[in-house]
């Protein structure tokens, strides 16, 4: 019986990992939206009044920034701080994430990037015109 030197039990498992993860054919099955998900979210956001969107979350006094989430988050549009974010909070947009799903995902979040980066900047303008002193 041969012995197995450490470098190829190294062999071994890495050429494991690399063909039971990498390859696997289930990896898709991740996908947890419906089939016109994101066709449907990007139409809602392209054809959405975001000036009214802002003034509906200000008469709510939601005043969350948008997050497109990503690797790790941005909030487009605004000069981000920690200190904003403590002080409004934020709201991830669904479906931003660092996965990408299709043609229609990656549509989906071009146009969540734009309507984030919009609504933001409006968001923004408006906190600063009721709260000048305290931002």
């Amino acid at each position: 019986m041969k012995k197995f030197t450490s470098n190829k039990i190294f062999l071994i498992v890495s050429l494991s990992a690399v063909f039971f993860g990498c390859h696997n054919p289930k990896r898709n099955q991740h996908n947890r939206y419906p089939p016109d998900y994101f066709t449907n979210q990007s139409s809602t956001l392209e054809s959405s009044d975001i000036e009214a969107d802002v003034q509906d979350a200000l008469l709510k006094k939601d005043y969350r920034f948008l997050v497109c989430a990503g690797w790790g988050g941005v909030v487009p549009g605004v000069p981000w701080s920690s200190e904003l974010r403590e002080k409004f909070g934020t709201r991830i947009l669904d479906g931003t994430g660092d996965m990408v799903f299709g043609e229609e995902h990656e549509r989906y979040k071009r146009v969540a990037g734009k309507y984030a980066e919009k609504y933001n900047e409006l968001l923004w303008e408006n906190l600063i015109d009721r709260d000048e002193n305290h931002l």
